[in-house]
């Protein structure tokens, strides 16, 4: 399951280059179509792999991933979801992205 995915490659600190890819092979097709589908739950399990794409930023072919799966997934967080949208405020202050233009979440007070 992603969740457990994500989990274990968090817990590690700082996962390999490979751990943090491999997860892309590993997720199942439900998940990855639930991405594609805009819903809710997977968008931000999607939201907090950016925190994991930015340990990438060393390699040339990685940059702006983050921000480009950032761009494409949080305007699929429903703004009257209080726990969702508080965990897409995190995920955005964890990650260092600034935040996303025409966002329906904002980090702003």
């Amino acid at each position: 399951m992603v969740i457990d995915k994500l989990q274990k490659l968090f817990q590690i600190g700082k996962p390999e280059t490979a751990a943090v890819l491999n997860i892309l092979i590993e997720v199942s097709s439900t998940f990855i179509d639930d991405l594609v589908e805009g819903r809710p739950l997977a968008s931000i399990l999607g939201l907090f792999y950016t925190i994991l794409l930015r340990e990438l930023h060393d390699h040339w072919w990685s940059t702006d991933y983050d921000r480009q799966l950032m761009d494409e997934l949080i305007v699929h967080i429903p703004v009257d979801d209080p726990e969702l949208v508080e965990m897409a405020k995190w995920v955005q202050n964890t990650s260092g992205l600034a935040e996303v233009e025409d966002s329906p979440v904002s980090t702003r007070s």
